[in-house]
């Protein structure tokens, strides 16, 4: 009976379909024996193992890249009980397997406890902005002091390396209630003068999904002429717009609209306004 291209591995009760040219080149192995002809008739069939399932993946792992990193749940001692037990040599002076460290296991722990804190806040925080949406709200301001649960200061969430925040908080607002965060804006703590104000995440909405997100960073450099900013929620306008595009306010008069030079932080928390000529 001619073999198929796959033999089946029970190994304490876990399966493992593993390609048979694999363990043809461990042919001296007891995995290499128990599938061959002389030992299984019946080359489609189940092979059964007593052993440990867990532990049998890394076993094929180390078969298949010759080398391995065990993770803190599995003991070097198991593993090489493991390898006699299926009589792979493992050459100890080379260096293929290596055990995962405690201190790798335990970033490892953090950085998933981060990503689930992100997401966590950016939910809830796209929850209540859109019930301060539905109450005439279009710009509105988050920190750990907003009473809604966060695990963190959202600001903190803006430096996760792995998972941007704008991004999760954005498509919760477009996902689940249809609404365009076309500015988010994490900043931090500002003391002193009339810029005071706390770190947190500030957003402008509107109902759509044909407007242009603004993520541009504050610079010193100067606006196009005619450009303006809201006085009601400091949204910044196109001159061809006679409305503020988040609040729906009229355009303010030529001596406040004429404003060209540089950017000074405004008196809203992560919007900016422009400083007088």
């Amino acid at each position: 009976m001619d073999n198929p291209g796959t033999v089946t591995f029970d190994v304490g009760g876990k399966f493992f379909k593993v390609s048979r040219t694999l363990i043809e080149q461990f042919s001296d192995t007891m995995l290499g024996k128990i599938v061959s002809e002389t030992w299984q008739r019946d080359s489609s069939a189940t092979v059964f193992i007593d052993r440990d399932g867990d532990i049998f993946a890394h076993v094929l792992s180390y078969l298949r890249y010759g080398s391995i990193v065990l993770p803190i749940t599995i003991s070097r001692v198991m593993f090489d009980r493991e390898l006699d037990y299926y009589g792979i040599i493992n050459d100890v002076n080379a260096m293929t397997i290596k055990q995962e460290s405690s201190i790798d296991a335990m970033k490892l722990v953090k950085n998933n406890l981060q990503d689930a804190e992100l997401e966590h806040d950016m939910f809830l925080i796209a929850v209540h902005a859109y019930h301060k949406f539905m109450t005439g709200q279009k710009s509105c301001f988050f920190n750990e002091n907003s009473q809604i649960g966060l695990c963190r200061n959202p600001c903190d969430h803006s430096a996760n390396p792995r998972l941007s925040a704008k991004k999760i908080l954005r498509e919760h607002l477009k996902a689940y209630y249809g609404i365009d965060a076309y500015c988010i804006t994490f900043s931090q703590a500002v003391n002193g003068g009339f810029s005071a104000h706390s770190s947190g995440v500030n957003l402008n909405m509107r109902y759509g999904t044909d407007c242009v997100f603004d993520d541009t960073p504050p610079t010193t450099c100067g606006f196009k002429e005619g450009e303006w900013h809201c006085g009601g929620c400091t949204t910044k306008n196109p001159i061809h717009a006679n409305k503020c595009l988040a609040c729906d306010s009229a355009k303010p008069s030529e001596s406040v609209e004429r404003i060209t030079f540089g950017r000074i932080a405004s008196h809203s928390f992560g919007t900016w306004s422009s400083s007088a000529e």
